[in-house]
């Protein structure tokens, strides 16, 4: 059994056109067939263009510059490399996400929902930078945009987010759950594995099963997990994002309660909790078939 944490990239590059499938909206992990999450990718020069649909609907357009000395780190701007860059742009600067050649990278980014304008950020290495932010206060009413000169506030009783010239300083939002939890989107550290992402990895492959139902079939497929990391480090709040049938999710969720606390993550001197997504990939060797 093969065990692919966090990211799956199939190789490839970024000619003038291309289009890529995905399993799922958070255009993680590649697939062959056709589904209804799309990545369009255009070069032009020096940049290249990425648009996300979702069923057709557009839900993210961004653009990646790169330096003329990037050339050697990059080479021709590789599928693999753009959507791990993506990953980290959509995760708002999530640490685990980040990778060392991202400091010669500029882009500008634009998310949307419904089909309408939510945010607008420019990303360089570890900076984010919101140019605008849109919201709606109800349903279906047209989304008016909140930042002037790059500040302001955006409050509806779930979520919460500040920005200060251009940088959000402050996020967070509430879980309706049987306890109102406030679990922090935006921190000063995040939360990591006390031996590191490495070591958290390889303890989880020995304790991650593979489900005989599914070696039976000879199934493979991906676990979506998402986990909250409280104040005290313990990973807690389990919940699978999708459910295909392989009863992936629930060996991972039993795996996971196994593992031993991380370091949690910190806000303005105080540990805070914050959430995590991870997919996991199951895949059968050929001695397993």
């Amino acid at each position: 059994m093969r065990l692919t944490l966090l990211l799956l990239l199939i190789s490839s590059s970024v000619l003038a056109q291309e289009k890529r499938y995905f399993t799922r909206e958070t255009f993680q992990i590649m697939t062959d067939q056709q589904t209804g999450f799309v990545r369009h990718y255009s070069s032009a020069g020096d940049s290249v263009v990425i648009s996300d649909y979702m069923n057709d609907v557009l839900i993210l357009q961004a653009t990646i510059y790169r330096a003329s000395n990037l050339e050697v780190i990059i080479g021709t701007m590789s599928i693999p490399r753009v959507n791990e860059f993506m990953i980290y742009c959509r995760s708002r600067g999530a640490e685990h996400f980040y990778r060392p050649y991202f400091q010669k990278i500029r882009a500008s980014v634009k998310l949307y929902l419904g089909g309408n304008p939510e945010s607008e950020m420019v990303v360089r290495d570890k900076q984010f930078k919101y140019s605008q932010k849109w919201i709606s206060p109800q349903a279906f009413a047209p989304r008016t945009a909140i930042l002037t000169n790059g500040t302001g506030e955006y409050m509806n009783g779930i979520q919460h987010e500040s920005f200060k010239d251009s940088i959000l300083v402050k996020s967070y939002h509430l879980t309706l759950t049987e306890k109102t939890d406030t679990i922090y989107d935006h921190v000063d550290v995040p939360a990591t594995p006390k031996d590191g992402l490495e070591k958290f990895s390889s303890e989880l492959t020995e304790v991650l099963h593979y489900p005989l139902y599914a070696r039976f079939l000879g199934k493979q497929g991906t676990a979506y997990i998402e986990f909250v990391v409280n104040e005290n480090g313990q990973l807690t709040s389990f919940r699978q994002l999708y459910y295909d049938g392989g009863n992936f999710e629930k060996e991972v969720l039993k795996a996971l309660s196994k593992l031993k606390p991380w370091t949690p993550a910190m806000f303005r001197g105080r540990a805070v909790k914050t959430q995590f997504r991870m997919p996991i990939t199951f895949k059968l060797t050929p001695a397993q078939n």
